[in-house]
């Protein structure tokens, strides 16, 4: 088991500008290294993507829920983007 009680991570919404692989081949394997990192029963918290989104949040959803248990999300309007995001949480599996 990982030694983290919890990880912070600001997704980007265009993982493919500074990688080869694709978003859904991107989120496994960022999830894949957040998930050995954290202790059974760690956390993870996130800022997802935008609102209006749709494509991404729901492809991230799904791959969060793929890794993780108790996934929630909250959409928040975030002034200095002048639109809502979306932020998402989740509990390691034991």
């Amino acid at each position: 088991p990982g030694n983290f009680d919890a990880v912070i991570y600001d997704l980007t919404m265009h993982p493919e500008a500074f990688t080869i692989l694709d978003k859904a081949e991107f989120l496994r394997n960022l999830f894949t290294k957040i998930r050995k990192n954290l202790r059974p029963d760690g956390i993870i918290s996130l800022q997802c993507c935008s609102a209006l989104d749709t494509h991404f949040f729901d492809l991230t959803k799904e791959i969060l829920e793929e890794f993780f248990t108790d996934v929630a999300f909250e959409k928040i309007y975030v002034p200095s983007y002048c639109e809502p995001w979306i932020f998402g949480s989740a509990r390691n599996r034991r």
